[in-house]
């Protein structure tokens, strides 16, 4: 949950060459913030980008969803109250497991989240052909040029 929540903050830096890249930073223009000209990335990659964010979203919401109800199941177990809902809980959290682990396997999404991580790695010099990317440095935050 943590790492689609700041996806949603931070998309630009974590993600340069993505859809992600919101329009107060680049206010609609072609040029990167140092005024020069912006990598174009091909539309396909940025719907992999996009189909792959869309699935760790799904996932939030689905782990989330039955966070939530274990967590209550959890609560009345502990505390030997409301025996009916434990049942109902219960039932309900094995079901949504399923639900998660199938629709997990049809979106291949240890193969999408894998696929997130490479994007994610800064390319080394080899790979880079002369051309200048912008790269999110935490130490940059705190040193002054």
């Amino acid at each position: 949950r943590s790492f689609v929540d700041e996806l949603d903050l931070f998309g630009y830096w974590i993600l340069p060459n993505s859809a992600l890249i919101p329009e107060i930073l680049n206010d609609g223009n072609d040029h990167d913030n140092d005024g020069g000209t912006a990598i174009d990335v091909s539309s396909d990659h940025k719907e992999k980008v996009d189909a792959a964010i869309s699935s760790l979203k799904r996932a939030r919401k689905l782990l989330g969803d039955m966070n939530d109800d274990y967590v209550a199941y959890f609560a009345y177990v502990e505390w030997d109250e409301y025996p009916e809902e434990q049942t109902r809980l219960e039932e309900r959290v094995e079901a949504q497991w399923s639900y998660f682990r199938g629709w997990a396997e049809d979106v291949d999404l240890v193969a999408q989240i894998q696929w997130m991580r490479d994007e994610m790695d800064p390319p080394k010099d080899d790979e880079m052909h002369g051309e200048r990317r912008f790269h999110f440095s935490i130490d940059a935050l705190f040193t002054r040029d």
